[in-house]
């Protein structure tokens, strides 16, 4: 995966927006485009495409409150196909393992991600461990 720098955001943005709107359509997130495009640009999250220009991931790194073990906790992934976590799992984990993160996490009101493999339900909160 290659991070973009905040400022090349707005170069890619015709193609990171549709696929945000895409989760937001099913995912009902808190969150607007707008939002995860702010918070890139303030540098509170990193912006990822893959190597194959078919995706992005949206993520930042931060201290799991109880455990002290930090944690790399996606705010989106999106791919012009479908499973994105099965598709760039070992380069999610590599960026994981990078950031010294033991844990992937990301939140969903789907309750459906459940079923994934190797993710288990923490109150709809979704973990993994690298």
């Amino acid at each position: 995966m290659n991070q973009l720098l905040p400022a090349d955001i707005r170069e890619h943005w015709n193609f990171v927006r549709p696929g945000l709107e895409e989760i937001a359509k099913v995912d009902r997130g808190e969150w607007i485009p707008e939002d995860l495009y702010a918070t890139v640009v303030s540098g509170r999250a990193s912006l990822f495409l893959t190597d194959d220009d078919q995706g992005f991931l949206i993520c930042q790194t931060c201290l799991s409150g109880y455990r002290e073990e930090r944690v790399l906790f996606l705010l989106a992934a999106w791919n012009r196909g479908k499973d994105p976590f099965g598709k760039y799992w070992d380069a999610i984990a590599d960026l994981a393992r990078a950031e010294k993160c033991s844990v992937v996490r990301f939140e969903s009101v789907r309750k459906g991600f459940e079923r994934q493999k190797n993710w288990n339900l923490n109150c709809y909160v979704l973990e993994r461990r690298v």
